[in-house]
């Protein structure tokens, strides 16, 4: 399924104005330089992953030496002033609901996709089936959901719940290193959903370079004339689809 665009192409091309006006860090005079080119409407694909995680950790936490607690308030509760590094232990258990891994098989996309904040993307909104996309928005193939789990969501969970079990111990006013985690998972649910963003380009000094449109938040990310990237890397990266688009209006235009 797939998202609708929540902004228009006009407003797209709006944000990207607004985005060079506002790059105080671009050389002088760069705003005035610039001519915003066209933007492409286009999809990412992303897995959206539910899962539930058991973990058990263990680390080294700076406690009393006159006893060895098992656990960890016993361990905080303890006010004896001389400490040593010992040995810390504990189990966490959590649902996730929402793990949204960037699927585009293009490196450039995923490149460009991983520029936003992961909190601009809105996955519930994917209710329309994927056959009535149009033609020219689709993109190249997803990887396959095996793929996204086992290279991406599956040391994106389990980095969450390192994290949660460090937080579990420094909470309880401990302080902690060398912690390591086991995770295993259960009630593994997915779901392939596709993102609308904008691609395209803008031109400074006869030069064009690439920048691209949220299509849900609005938001911009681009290269910069001493940054890297594109017009041509931007449209392979939304599939043959985009290169021939970009062909055919530059004959359009020439």
């Amino acid at each position: 399924r797939y998202a609708a665009f929540r902004v228009t192409p006009a407003e797209a091309q709006q944000k990207v104005i607004e985005w060079v006006g506002s790059r105080w860090f671009a050389p002088s005079e760069f705003s005035e330089k610039v001519r915003p080119g066209e933007l492409y409407p286009t999809y990412c694909p992303f897995w959206r992953f539910r899962v539930r995680t058991n973990a058990q950790y263990v680390g080294q936490a700076l406690m009393p030496v006159s006893g060895t607690p098992q656990s960890a308030k016993d361990i905080a509760n303890d006010q004896s002033s001389v400490k040593d590094w010992q040995r810390v232990t504990g189990r966490l258990q959590h649902a996730y609901s929402d793990v949204l891994i960037n699927s585009a098989t293009a490196e450039r996309l995923r490149e460009i996709v991983d520029s936003f904040l992961e909190g601009d993307w809105e996955p519930q909104l994917a209710k329309i089936p994927f056959e009535s996309m149009d033609e020219q928005m689709k993109p190249d193939q997803a990887k396959t959901w095996m793929d996204a789990w086992a290279l991406y969501a599956e040391e994106t969970v389990r980095a969450r719940e390192l994290e949660r079990a460090r937080d579990e111990l420094e909470k309880q006013g401990l302080k902690v290193k060398d912690v390591k985690i086991q995770v295993t998972f259960g009630d593994l649910e997915r779901e392939l959903v596709y993102l609308p963003l904008y691609v395209g380009f803008y031109v400074h000094l006869s030069t064009e370079y690439t920048v691209s449109v949220h299509g849900q938040s609005g938001s911009v990310v681009g290269d910069r004339p001493y940054g890297l990237g594109s017009s041509v890397q931007v449209m392979k990266s939304a599939g043959e689809k985009g290169v021939e688009w970009l062909d055919s209006w530059r004959r359009s235009m020439f």
